[in-house]
This record gives structure tokens, C-alpha cells and sequence, in this order.
């Protein structure tokens, strides 16, 4: 926990301010907030990390919050651990369905990334070609220890996280080799 952990999120209180005076009606099935200001639904802009982000007038000020957590915040309420994350379970940006949301840690989200499942299996395919942990460590940037967990199936096993498959479009090219992961266009 962190110092702030007694304290609400600013934006998760300003998103709910919005929805109690009637400024926001949530629209949960297709994940959009309809503004009655406007008369129409919000048009979010997306932010550098490809999240969709609305930008909320407090009278103090702009803030910038993500439209995924304003949809769970308006329908679960604020978290009562304002260090917990929103997570999108199909690892896409764009569907914010509320069915397509939950809370987590933020080291489960971070676990939670199919990029980090496909490179700990192209680190076990390396190594049981016959690369050693020294190379493996100093090419993936990790620990020896790191890397004897993962070939152990200690770290990054995908039964332990469900929705971490790799999608079709990722590939492992020439694992013995070194591999690499390449995208295949459909």
C-alpha cells in the first residue's frame, strides 16, 4: 500500500459527482456515458497508452479520466483501495463493456500481459534448444533466477491467468535461433 492508500482517487469522486447530478447515464452494454449536456454520448479521445480518456471540467480545473474507470466506478462505486486498477479482461483498449471490466491489483495487472506470457515461452523454447541461463538472462534482460523460475513454470504460466493466450496474429519465429515474436497480418 502507499501512503495515499486512505484517500480517494480526485477523478474517481469528480465521475461520481457527474453521475449523481445527472450529467452522466452510463451506458454499461456498449460501454459509453451518455452526457445529458451534450445530448449524445461522450467521444472520448485516446491517450498515449491507446486508452479512451474524457476530459472533466471540476470547476478547478480539467482532469483526464479513463472512460473504463468511470464506467466500474459508476457502477460499483469508488474502490475503497484507490491503489487498485480497472482491467480489461480481453486485453482490448477499445471495449470497455462493463462485462469486459474488472478490479485488480496493480501487480495482477501487470502479470496479466500475453507479451510477457509469449516471451517466458519462447525463453523456455530457447532453453530447451540448448541455450544457457546466462544467455537467456543477459538477452531478455532478466535474472538467472528470474529465467530458472520460468523454465521451472514458476513465473508466467498461463493456466494461473486466464485470458493471457497469445493471440493468433502472435507468432514465434525460429525459437532455436533466438526467436522473436512477429505480427501476422490476417
Amino acid at each position: 500500500m502507499t501512503k495515499y492508500s486512505q484517500y480517494v482517487r480526485r477523478n474517481d469522486y469528480f465521475v461520481i459527482c457527474k453521475q449523481m447530478r445527472g450529467d452522466w447515464i452510463p451506458n454499461f452494454v456498449d460501454g459509453k456515458i451518455y452526457s445529458t449536456a451534450i445530448d449524445g454520448y461522450l467521444t472520448p479521445s485516446v491517450n498515449d497508452c491507446g486508452y479512451q480518456v474524457l476530459s472533466i471540467d471540476s470547476g478547478y480545473g480539467k482532469h483526464n479520466v479513463t472512460l473504463h474507470r468511470a464506467l466500474w466506478v459508476m457502477r460499483h462505486g469508488i474502490p475503497c483501495n484507490p491503489d487498485m486498477e480497472v482491467d480489461h479482461i480481453n486485453h482490448n483498449k477499445q471495449d470497455n463493456r462493463l462485462c469486459n471490466l474488472r478490479l485488480v491489483t496493480v501487480s495482477d495487472n501487470r502479470r496479466n500481459r500475453p507479451e510477457k506470457f509469449a516471451r517466458a515461452e519462447a525463453i523456455r523454447a530457447e532453453r530447451e534448444a540448448g541455450a544457457t541461463t546466462a544467455e537467456l538472462a543477459s538477452k531478455y534482460q532478466y535474472s538467472q533466477r528470474m529465467i530458472r523460475n520460468i523454465v521451472a513454470n514458476e513465473r508466467y504460466v498461463r493456466e494461473l491467468y486466464p485470458g493471457t493466450e497469445v493471440k493468433s496474429h502472435l507468432h514465434l519465429k525460429s525459437p532455436a535461433k533466438g526467436g522473436y515474436l512477429v505480427w501476422r497480418n490476417k
